[in-house]
């Protein structure tokens, strides 16, 4: 599975490494990993362990980076929380494969896993187009 994972990792990297990414990408990644957190959770047993870790998942811990990236104004600080915030996003979801291993819902959530861990890596501070985001918000004359 671990080669299988590090293959599709690569050939994601090698088709978009033309593309620059920009604010939209990440927006999109996270949006399509939450929607496929939700048809995995409302797919999922009631009262189930799945179902549990997932309601956190969905109604919880994925909230402040969804949050944040709608932000009109998105800047390098908030690029980093949203960084941040999604750590344990992705630790939760990587429970939740686990749980759900041999079910219909591990390919939902190995997929969203899959977008989570790409968005977060493209929110690293060493990216340029993160370093090329005004500072803050303060910066840019923006109140929250």
């Amino acid at each position: 599975m671990a080669t299988a994972n590090l293959s599709k990792k690569l050939q994601v990297a090698e088709a978009t490494a033309d593309k620059a990414i920009n604010i939209e990408d990440i927006r999109a990644w996270l949006l399509s990993a939450d929607e496929k957190l939700e048809m995995a959770y409302d797919a999922a047993e009631p009262g189930e362990m799945i179902d549990v870790l997932l309601d956190h998942i969905c109604h919880t811990v994925i909230l402040d980076p969804l949050w944040l990236m709608q932000r009109e104004r998105f800047t390098q600080f908030d690029a980093n929380r949203v960084y941040a915030y999604l750590f344990p996003v992705l630790a939760c979801v990587l429970g939740a494969i686990k749980i759900a291993e041999g079910t219909i819902l591990q390919n939902a959530l190995e997929e969203a896993f899959q977008l989570l861990d790409r968005a977060q890596t493209e929110l690293d501070a060493t990216n340029s187009w993160i370093r090329a985001l005004p500072l803050d918000n303060d910066a840019i004359g923006v109140t929250a």
